[in-house]
C-alpha cells in the first residue's frame, strides 16, 4: 500500500506504507516527515499571490472611491497569507533552535553522566580493594586467634620447667 503526497510544484511522490513491525525509528520518520512536508500554507501564499497577480493584471472598470477594488482587497488577502506564512517560518525557526538546545543539553548530560561513571567506577575499584584488604586482615586475625588459643591450651614454662626438674 502506498499514499500518494502531492507537493509545492505538483510532483506527486509515493510513500510506502510500512507496518509498526519496521523497528523504534519509524515513528520518527513519519513524524520528520509530517514536520517538513507540511506545504498547505506555502500553497495558500502562492494561491493568494497567483490570485493577486491575476487581479491585477486583468483590466477593469473604475471603481468609485468609496468602495475599494479587487486589487487592493486581493494585495490584502496576500500581504495576510504572506504575515501568516512568515510567522510560520519564525516560529518553525523557534523550534529548531530550541531542538539544537535540547540537542546540546542532552549532549552535556551525556558527558556528565560518562564522567560521573568513570568516578564512580573508580570509587568502586577503591572500595573493592579496601574490602580484599580488610578480608584479608580478618582472615589473619582470625587464624592468630587460633593459634592464640592453641598456645594458651598448652602448659606455661613455669610449668614445664617444674616437670622437667
Amino acid at each position: 500500500m502506498s499514499i500518494q503526497q502531492e507537493g509545492v510544484l505538483g510532483i506527486t511522490s509515493s510513500i510506502g506504507y510500512v507496518g509498526s513491525h519496521t523497528g523504534p525509528f519509524f515513528p520518527d520518520a513519519i513524524i520528520h516527515m509530517r514536520i517538513t512536508n507540511d506545504e498547505k500554507a506555502l500553497r495558500r501564499v502562492t494561491k493568494k499571490f497567483h490570485n493577486y497577480a491575476s487581479v491585477a493584471n486583468t483590466t477593469a472598470a473604475p471603481f468609485s472611491p468609496s468602495t475599494t477594488s479587487p486589487v487592493d482587497d486581493a494585495r490584502e488577502a496576500f500581504l495576510v497569507e504572506l504575515a501568516s506564512f512568515h510567522l510560520s517560518l519564525k516560529k518553525n525557526l523557534m523550534v529548531c533552535e530550541a531542538e539544537a538546545r535540547q540537542v546540546q543539553e542532552y549532549q552535556r548530560e551525556r558527558e556528565r553522566i560518562a564522567s560521573e561513571h568513570h568516578l564512580l567506577q573508580g570509587q568502586i575499584e577503591h572500595l573493592k580493594t579496601s574490602l580484599e584488604y580488610a578480608q584479608l586482615e580478618r582472615k589473619r586475625k582470625i587464624e592468630y586467634d587460633a593459634i592464640a588459643e592453641k598456645i594458651n591450651t598448652l602448659p606455661s614454662r613455669d610449668e614445664l620447667n617444674r616437670l622437667v626438674l
